[in-house]
């Protein structure tokens, strides 16, 4: 389990999958709840590198899926995104970075 900020490198397009209970995560009604607050990236020398804050708890899995070529970080429980849905990126072939919840 991972808390606060998580780091990934990555020079294919990024797509963050947010999926609630996922992997039989429970979800007390009387805990935090897991918040997307952010994402934010770095263009370095040879790629490129993201951010993403989230408070509360949560689990992850990463992903690579083809046509089109994207990495894809599913992350649960999540039970609200104030992230932005789109991040233009435009460096390393990598297009965006986006995110989305599973219903």
């Amino acid at each position: 389990m991972r808390k606060n900020i998580v780091f990934f490198t990555a020079t294919l397009l990024l797509f963050s999958a947010l999926a609630a209970g996922s992997w039989g995560a429970d979800q007390n009604p009387g805990q935090n709840p897991t918040v997307i607050k952010s994402i934010g990236y770095l263009k370095l020398d040879k790629g490129l590198e993201a951010a993403v804050r989230i408070d509360g708890d949560f689990l992850y899995q990463s992903l690579v899926l083809s046509n089109p070529t994207r990495l894809v970080v599913d992350i649960a429980p999540v039970q609200k995104i104030d992230a932005q849905a789109y991040y233009e990126v435009n460096v390393f072939g990598m297009k965006s970075i986006r995110t989305g919840q599973f219903t």
